[in-house]
């Protein structure tokens, strides 16, 4: 196994580790799938892993911790707001929480490939100014796709640079043209080899938000350019708003 290193403004660093965020909503099934895929990558992987779960509210089906046996490090969070459709707010939560300098943000139907894992650890030569994206097989036939739009490799700097999704848009859905624009304004955006698997629902019945929740039904495309006029007009419009709905982070003795 090669020794992995990223290049910086500064030269090449250690051992990369890498955060793993991924939100979470009323999708127990799901869960239970990601935690027994990532229970069988090598235990050289998962000692330089760490996986962030952000809860937005679930109530039916809160989030649950992993089994012991799972072997990765494992940080729980739950957004205290009930608003509509903020997984970008709990992806937000996420990276500003994540331990690791590169992080991985992606859905909970997205399942991460031990080969990606490994060449994200090991081989993939990684400049932390610039952001990458992957391409996406859709199982169970593995087919290709095109690259899903909320999936990146970020170094944590340069997400925190330009702070992240806008939570001005918190509750609207189709966001990601925004952050793909945000991103372009700090960083090239490079298509990696590697790819993520995306898992429908007729292998897992909640790997994507059943229509019945409601609640979480997102703001229709008028509220959203409403919401983008608005912004255009404010001072320092062009700076997300990030951190701006409460949360805590979730310990496994908590009646949660």
């Amino acid at each position: 196994m090669k020794t992995s290193a990223s290049r910086s403004r500064f030269g090449w660093s250690v051992v990369r580790k890498l955060s793993i965020i991924m939100p979470y909503f009323e999708a127990p099934q799901m869960l239970q799938y990601q935690y027994a895929y990532m229970r069988e990558y090598a235990p050289e992987l998962k000692a330089r892993l760490e996986y962030v779960l952000v809860d937005d509210n679930s109530q039916k089906h809160r989030a649950t911790f992993p089994m012991s046996s799972f072997g990765i490090a494992f940080k729980m969070y739950k957004m205290d707001a009930d608003i509509k459709w903020g997984g970008d707010s709990c992806k937000n939560i996420g990276v500003y929480n994540a331990t690791h300098e590169w992080v991985l943000t992606t859905d909970i139907d997205h399942i991460i490939p031990e080969k990606t894992i490994d060449a994200i650890l090991n081989t993939h030569k990684l400049s932390e100014d610039v952001a990458y994206r992957f391409h996406r097989l859709m199982a169970p036939e593995m087919k290709a796709h095109v690259f899903h739009p909320n999936s990146w490799l970020f170094h944590r700097n340069l997400y925190r640079t330009f702070k992240g999704y806008d939570e001005r848009l918190a509750g609207c859905y189709s966001t990601n043209s925004d952050f793909t624009n945000r991103v372009k304004a700090y960083a090239p955006i490079v298509q990696l080899l590697s790819h993520l698997i995306t898992i429908p629902t007729t292998m897992i019945p909640d790997a994507s938000m059943p229509e019945s929740f409601g609640r979480k039904s997102p703001e229709n495309s008028d509220m959203l350019r409403f919401r983008l006029e608005a912004r255009a007009h404010e001072k320092g419009g062009n700076r997300a708003r990030v951190l701006s709905f409460p949360y805590h982070q979730v310990t496994q003795s908590e009646e949660f």
